[in-house]
């Protein structure tokens, strides 16, 4: 790799001519210099009252692997689209404070190249128990908190060309309400699950240029209700970075 982009930047010494290759194959130079084959790992540390600065860890990255950028104006906007629009972005933080992570990522990186993302995996949404009143009875359900719905609305809002969104699922926080045999799943019943799911699926359709939804679980066992809900909204559910899980295998430990 540090070769291509040793001999991309001695070509680049002859700015003009370089340009006047065709789009298409400049391009081709681009996702040969900087596509990585893993996920750019997007993270956040958080002092005591002030949010650090957006940090990056990209595995296998070469030297200088972003060199093309400091090039000129043009080459730069060409390899940034390329750069953004090919690359799997995995914010790494708490599903709490992801909206946070999410509006610090958007606005670090621009409009321009937010509008590039297509592939972005980040927490599943957070959720939490609220007592809903049906009647005189008070029935417990599921709902997502302020961060989740903030999160939704900036990829909806900032994120337009985003074709694949991946949610990660652990058992900390309000996404153990999701596992099968967890404490705090048993005063909940199916309906208030799937009711739950739902508004999360419409919120995510709302983001109209998606076009895959992946669920990806870390821990179980799972609850088999929650597994067929979600891929009867057709997302795709996953044993963490494995193969895709049925209802039939989704009680087991993963």
């Amino acid at each position: 790799m540090a070769s291509i982009i040793d001999t991309a930047l001695t070509c680049l010494q002859h700015t003009s001519s370089f340009l006047s290759i065709p789009r298409e194959v400049r391009n081709g130079i681009y996702r040969r210099v900087l596509v990585l084959r893993h996920p750019l790992h997007l993270f956040q540390n958080n002092g005591s009252t002030v949010p650090g600065p957006l940090e990056t860890f990209a595995p296998e990255k070469p030297a200088r692997w972003l060199a093309l950028l400091y090039v000129n104006r043009q080459v730069h906007a060409e390899a940034s689209e390329v750069l953004y629009g090919l690359h799997h972005f995995r914010l790494v933080g708490t599903a709490q404070n992801q909206a946070q992570l999410l509006c610090t990522f958007v606005n670090s990186i621009g409009p321009g190249n937010a509008g590039a993302v297509s592939h972005l995996s980040i927490n599943f949404p957070a959720i939490e128990r609220v007592v809903g009143v049906e009647g005189q009875l008070g029935r417990l359900r599921l709902a997502l908190t302020g961060d989740g719905q903030s999160s939704l609305a900036i990829l909806r809002e900032k994120c337009p060309n985003l074709t694949i969104l991946e949610t990660l699922v652990y058992t900390h926080g309000s996404q153990s309400l999701l596992y099968a045999g967890h404490d705090s799943h048993d005063d909940l019943d199916d309906q208030s699950i799937r009711e739950a799911l739902a508004h999360v699926d419409v919120q995510l359709k709302l983001i109209s240029s998606l076009r895959k939804i992946i669920v990806r679980f870390y821990s179980g066992p799972l609850a088999p209700s929650v597994v067929a809900a979600m891929q009867g909204f057709g997302w795709d559910v996953y044993r963490g970075d494995r193969a895709k899980l049925d209802t039939q295998d989704a009680g087991r430990t993963l």
